[in-house]
């Protein structure tokens, strides 16, 4: 449920100075992998129109601001000696690295860290949220067990396979369309990066990187939504059954009085409890009239809207619209905080936080926005209650 069975895979990669995009939906039915779909975009705004909202999506940067090598020969397997052997005086502190296959052959990428988290940001800004990201060819090494091929072309290397493993790579200017076979699966040479960093995901198996946590983030997130957006629709579709439930007592009861009204006499004792069964049936009608107007307003509108706008640092653990202003009683109405949504969960950014506030109270249907409650948790995550405050309908 958290992920899913659709998963995307998206390679960037450059010819001829510019960047291009392969995109690749794989669909996971019965423990085996479909070829869903392949695309090629020149431009990133494009992919948002394949990619299906809630399908978790694997980034692998293969541009010619990532390097890759192969480590020479020095008798360790310790990932950051391997990198500062590979490209000596490299500064850690600014770059991303990962390395593939340690024991044997190892593969080092590294890249930039501002330009890593300046594609990121891009993709974030375009609602395209990622749940991985890898550098370079490093997500190869997960599926060339799976091929029988001596040598393989990419967008940008042929790959030299010896003993199901990568034992050399040569930089190409473009490659021409070849098909592979991995597994039963044929796939076009274009989509073989972005598959192989689906198929590690899927495998269990990972490469080893100085950005793991910044990965877990990201999947985190994307988990945390997904779970937020299914347990949303749960709670309207337990709302609307509610509802209709109230209304078949509704019913009941208004075709009891009816009948009771054309056959009991007007003696006193049968007047008092057809008095009775009046008020009750009032009472009841009520209740589902409260309820029908809490149906009836923007309430799934508004609550979109609100789902869509929250950071992926801030999380929610309860919403309530037009919540209860006292207790439900017997014989008593319902009453509502009219125009109101109350909203607590946990935030782990201060600022994202205060942006967020200032971004709801510009929009046109809310009124205010209050900050109820705001206690630190720990030093990176505090509580949070606020009262949303909206307009009636039609101001």
């Amino acid at each position: 449920m958290t992920e899913g069975t659709s998963y995307a895979g998206l390679e960037i990669h450059e010819m001829d100075g510019k960047e291009h995009y392969h995109y690749l939906e794989v669909l996971k039915k019965r423990g085996e992998l479909h070829l869903v779909k392949t695309e090629q975009f020149a431009d990133l705004k494009e992919l948002s129109k394949s990619l299906k909202k809630g399908t978790p999506l694997f980034l692998s940067i293969n541009t010619s601001k990532t390097l890759v090598k192969m480590a020479p020969s020095s008798g360790t397997e310790n990932p950051e000696a391997l990198v500062h052997t590979t490209f000596p005086n490299l500064d850690l502190d600014n770059f991303y690295y990962e390395v593939a296959q340690i024991s044997s052959t190892p593969i080092v990428a590294i890249s930039k860290k501002k330009y890593v988290d300046g594609l990121i940001k891009e993709l974030e800004e375009l609602a395209l949220g990622i749940f991985h990201f890898s550098l370079g060819i490093s997500p190869m090494v997960h599926s060339v067990p799976f091929m029988e091929n001596k040598v393989i072309t990419i967008s940008n290397f042929e790959i030299t396979l010896e003993k199901r493993a990568i034992l050399e790579i040569s930089p190409i200017e473009r490659s021409v369309r070849q098909d592979y076979l991995i597994n039963g699966l044929e796939l076009p040479n274009s989509s073989l990066l972005a598959f192989s960093h689906v198929l590690g995901h899927l495998g269990g198996t990972t490469n080893t990187s100085n950005f793991a946590e910044t990965n877990g983030r990201f999947q985190s997130s994307f988990k945390n939504r997904r779970v937020f957006g299914y347990g949303l629709k749960a709670s309207l579709s337990f709302f609307i059954l509610l509802l209709l439930i109230n209304f078949l007592i509704f019913d009941h009861y208004h075709t009891e009085v009816a009948r009771l009204n054309s056959e009991l006499t007007l003696d006193s004792s049968q007047k008092e409890n057809l008095i009775r069964l009046e008020n009750r049936v009032k009472t009841k009608k009520e209740r589902v009239e409260t309820l029908k107007a809490v149906s009836n307003s923007k309430s799934t509108l508004y609550l979109d809207e609100l789902a869509k706008s929250i950071p992926p640092l801030i999380l929610l653990d309860r919403i309530s619209y037009q919540p209860l202003d006292k207790p439900v009683r017997d014989s008593k109405p319902i009453l509502l905080k009219q125009n109101t949504i109350l909203i607590s969960g946990i935030s782990k950014d201060d600022t994202e936080f205060s942006k967020w506030l200032e971004h709801l109270e510009k929009w046109d249907w809310i009124s205010s926005v209050e900050t109820l409650d705001y206690d630190f948790v720990n030093t990176n995550a505090s509580n949070f209650t606020i009262n949303i405050s909206f307009y009636e309908a039609g101001q």
